[in-house]
């Protein structure tokens, strides 16, 4: 892209933010912007470990077994991630 614009005179503006913004994941083309930092807690935690299990999952991130229910159920019925059938495993399917 930057090639082209270069080519035809367009002028060419870099912009840097060093401020890392952490609710906010990439899903499906589109950028995704979490209300609460609990979901990217709760998929750090299942991406570095995909066989975690809710009291693994409380240890880890601090967050209350019903409430890591509930941001799961939300995170499954979005298609945000899913549990394996055969093993168990968590498959998250947005990236940070």
């Amino acid at each position: 892209m930057n090639l082209i614009l270069a080519r035809h005179n367009y002028p060419m503006i870099v912009v840097h933010n060093r401020k890392k913004i952490e609710n906010v994941w990439w899903y499906d083309g589109e950028w995704i912007a979490f209300r609460t930092p609990n979901y990217t807690k709760l998929l750090n935690a299942m991406r570095t470990n995909p066989m975690l299990t809710l009291a693994n999952m409380k240890e880890r991130t601090g967050i209350s077994v019903t409430v890591i229910q509930k941001l799961l159920s939300q995170l499954i019925s979005k298609k945000y991630m899913e549990r394996g059938e055969k093993n168990g495993n968590w498959r998250v399917f947005v990236a940070q």
